[in-house]
């Protein structure tokens, strides 16, 4: 999912940048961070292609998942624009508001805490091994 979401936000980082204007980043700023959100993603996301169990991996796909999930909450609150998390292809995904981008972030954040609770929480090594 993260690197769909990477890949449909590259073509329009300028709508990110503009949302990002809007909670407040100076537009210098914005422009930097949108592309940076983007590579995350990418990284991120292809990492989690190749199964990489890795507690760090995971721990920093949570983060970016809270802070996405704080951002949606923030434009749902304030009425904001969409929040171009596919870019300007959000509509694919029956994007009706920013308020139904937050339910899927928290749900795919939910799944994602469900499926390495082993690794975050019981002491799995960065190799995914469960340590008794």
């Amino acid at each position: 999912m993260l690197l769909l979401a990477s890949i449909l936000k590259a073509d329009s980082l300028g709508g990110l940048a503009a949302v990002l204007a809007y909670d407040g980043i100076p537009s210098t700023y914005a422009v930097a961070l949108a592309s940076m959100i983007s590579y995350a993603e990418a990284v991120l996301g292809v990492l989690l292609m190749f199964n990489l169990r890795s507690r760090l991996l995971f721990l920093g796909t949570i983060a970016l998942f809270v802070c996405f999930a704080g951002q949606l909450v923030l434009l749902s609150l304030t009425k904001g624009p969409s929040c171009m998390c596919f870019g300007r292809y959000n509509w694919l995904f029956g994007r009706t508001s920013n308020l139904a981008a937050t339910i899927q972030n928290l749900s795919l954040l939910t799944l994602l805490i469900i499926a390495t609770r082993k690794i975050l929480f019981c002491g799995g090594s960065s190799d995914g091994v469960v340590q008794e």
